[in-house]
Order: C-alpha cells, then structure tokens, then sequence
C-alpha cells in the first residue's frame, strides 16, 4: 500500500497544463495585440479574444489577435512551461512591474494569477486564424525599414482625404523599390504623404 495516495485536487494539479512568464513581458504581449481583436459586434466569438500559444521545445509563448482584417502577432519567453498549450484571454489591465505572471488551463478555463491576484477566462468555440500558412506561402521581393511614428503621422494626414469604399475609408500606398520613398495617395489630387525609408541592418535585410 503506498504511503501517499494521491489526492484528486493533486492529480488534476498534475494534469494541468501550465507556464509562467514576466509581467513585463504579458503586458508587452497584450499591448501589441489587444487593439486587433473583434469588436463586440463581431459574429467570430474567439476573435473578440487575445490567443496565448505556448510552446515547450522553444520555451516561448506567441501571443494573436485578429478581428478578420487585421493581424498581429508577437512572441516573448515563458518558463517553467509544462507542455505545448493554448489558451485564449481577454484584454486586461497592466501586471505589476517585476512580478510573475501564472497562466494554467484547467477545466476549459484560462487561469491567470499574479500578485495574489487571480481570474479566469471561458474559452470561446470556433476555430481561429492558422496564419502560419499564409507566411509559408508569401514571398518577399525586398523589404522597406521606416520610422514607425513618420509613417504613422501620414497616414493619419492622410486619412482626412481617403477615397470612401462601401463603408470604409481607404488610401493606397505606392512601392518603387526598397531605398525608394513610399508614397501614400488619396482621391483627391490636391496632395499627397511620402515617407524616407530608413537603412535596414545586414541581420534584417535577407
């Protein structure tokens, strides 16, 4: 007879998949993707959420967002991470600076606990975004390094006057080459936006 039987509290503990990571890094997560999910309107329930994928081998988590038109994505390192997992949470507020951050899923509910404080998260029905296929598929013809706050300022500029399709303002972005100024055009002829690109490194221009 064993000394110590196994308690059903400890086996689920056991089964529990699991990881840690800074919350200087869960912030930086939810901070690059938390304005790409779906509005509330949005018939796609899982794209109103944020997608934690974790992964063992590399020990990294990737955090996706996507409301069906836009997309981001962006990775950060966890440790102590039982297996590879996913999990889907809401937006919420910002982790205290030097804490960790305790993500498990358990009973088909996200268990987030950091500072004594926890909450959980139901996990939405429906099948998300595999973008991994479309980055096989792509293929890059050269790359174009900006500054991100010139090119944010024009296209804001440029916004003003941006030709209306259906519901949506748009404005189209003009590419002759990879040292070439990109110019951002609108309906109307009476001007237009052109950001320099900046010099990309050796290591990123490949």
């Amino acid at each position: 007879m064993p000394l110590h039987q196994e308690t059903p509290r400890e086996g689920r503990a056991k089964e529990m998949k699991k990881a840690e990571i800074l919350s200087e890094d869960m912030n930086r997560l939810i901070d690059a993707t938390k304005d790409f999910i779906a509005s509330p309107r949005s018939s796609r329930e899982i794209y109103k959420y944020i997608q934690l994928k974790f992964n063992a081998e590399k020990q990294e988590v990737t955090a996706t967002a996507c409301d069906g038109y836009r997309l981001s994505v962006e990775t950060a390192a966890v440790f102590e991470i039982s297996e590879d997992f996913t999990v889907y949470i809401r937006p919420c507020r910002k982790f205290p600076k030097n804490t960790v951050v305790y993500i498990s899923l358990e009973d088909e509910k996200a268990i987030i606990l950091c500072n004594g404080n926890i909450f959980g998260c139901e996990q939405p029905e429906g099948e998300y975004l595999n973008y991994e296929d479309y980055m096989k598929e792509r293929e890059v013809t050269f790359r174009i390094g900006f500054t991100p706050e010139y090119l944010i300022d024009a296209i804001k500029a440029a916004k003003a006057t941006s030709t209306q399709i259906g519901s949506r303002n748009t404005i189209v972005l003009e590419f002759t080459g990879p040292n070439n100024p990109v110019y951002i055009m609108t309906r109307k002829k009476t001007g237009f936006r052109m950001v320099l690109p900046v010099r990309l490194p050796a290591e990123i221009d490949r």
